[in-house]
């Protein structure tokens, strides 16, 4: 959720900073700040290094932020719960959507930082890579265990506290 405020919102948190002649500027997902921010919004466009295709995939940050909303909701009955009553195969499919946006959400983040980072670099600025990658990292990460935790939990679940049939 923090890397999808990232930009004009929580401006900590960006994805690029470009150290240009008229001043640093930091770009997250929802815009760009400099010494003033772009509006708020998906699609922004900044001179030829970031253009408005490539920055409305970035898209894919809200949407993994609410399937990984509409997971942890999932695992609350999970939690506090009887284990019986909770949808094992409906939490394995959505812990599995939870992982597979986040490493997509990743994957976008990745190429669009290496993209404006080339071509602010060509156009002779310097560049740094803020936090925002690797806070979407650690969260596609993190969504990759749970997902492997709760298949794991799906899969092999109850099996463990039968007693052998041999005994």
């Amino acid at each position: 959720i923090l890397v999808t405020l990232s930009g004009p919102i929580i401006q900590p948190i960006f994805f690029v900073k470009a150290s240009l002649s008229s001043g640093s500027t930091k770009f997250g997902v929802l815009g760009y700040c400099g010494k003033t921010c772009s509006a708020t919004n998906f699609g922004y466009h900044y001179g030829t290094e970031i253009t408005t295709t490539a920055s409305t995939t970035l898209v894919l940050f809200p949407a993994a932020a609410g399937v990984s909303l509409l997971l942890m909701l999932g695992l609350f009955p999970f939690i506090c719960g009887p284990r019986m009553q909770v949808p094992h195969f409906l939490l394995g499919m959505l812990s599995l959507a939870a992982s597979a946006s986040s490493i997509a959400a990743f994957v976008v983040g990745v190429y669009l930082t290496a993209s404006a980072v080339s071509g602010f670099k060509s156009a002779g600025d310097s560049t740094s890579i803020g936090a925002a990658l690797w806070m979407s990292l650690a969260a596609a990460v993190i969504q990759t265990l749970v997902a492997a935790n709760v298949g794991l939990g799906t899969c092999l679940g109850g099996r463990f506290d039968r007693k052998p049939s041999y005994v």
